[in-house]
């Protein structure tokens, strides 16, 4: 089953866990989970939490190390940094995610009422993105209507890469 520290999951199957914190799931994330256990332990509280799973930076630094590629500060022109990000954005969305982490994911969602069939929404949580000092609102990929397996894969590279898309890249500068 999907389990930390590569992911949550969310809804009404969500694991239960006292805290997690905001650098591991980011925001977005982080309050699903807070719904799910609010939820799930208390039986007056009237809402659903959809099914879903938060990976874990621990997920995205485990592919990022699988793909070779090292942050470290990037140098150059204008045009060597974006030619490097571009490389960056490539590898993530060429090399597969990690078998542990493949392997939760069809776990979990044979756990689903639809399973393969289910459609799926795929969008980030970043860590910085919804905090006091900036809003990122918008600027990293979201990938609607997700189906299979290979799909569902491919829109969670998409959502990684899109981090280190030009315009994204010049707002985490300017903050």
């Amino acid at each position: 089953m999907l389990l930390f520290p590569f992911a949550w999951a969310i809804g009404s199957g969500g694991q239960k866990r006292k805290s997690i914190s905001v650098k591991q799931v980011g925001g977005k994330g982080n309050a699903l989970l807070e719904l799910t256990c609010l939820a799930a332990s208390n039986s007056s509280h009237t809402f659903s939490v959809p099914n879903g799973a938060c990976l874990t930076t621990i997920a995205y630094a485990n592919h990022m190390k699988s793909c070779g590629i090292e942050l470290s500060s990037v140098n150059g022109s204008e045009d060597e940094i974006q030619q490097r990000f571009k490389m960056i954005r490539q590898k993530i969305i060429v090399s597969p995610v990690s078998a542990i982490v493949a392997r939760g994911i069809e776990e979990w969602v044979q756990t689903l009422p639809q399973g393969w069939n289910t459609r799926f929404a795929v969008r980030s949580s970043g860590t910085k993105e919804d905090g006091a000092e900036s809003s990122f609102a918008g600027q990293f990929a979201t990938m609607l209507n997700v189906c299979g397996r290979d799909n569902l894969l491919m829109a969670i590279r998409q959502c990684w890469a899109s981090q280190w898309e030009p315009h994204v890249v010049t707002y985490m500068k300017r903050q």
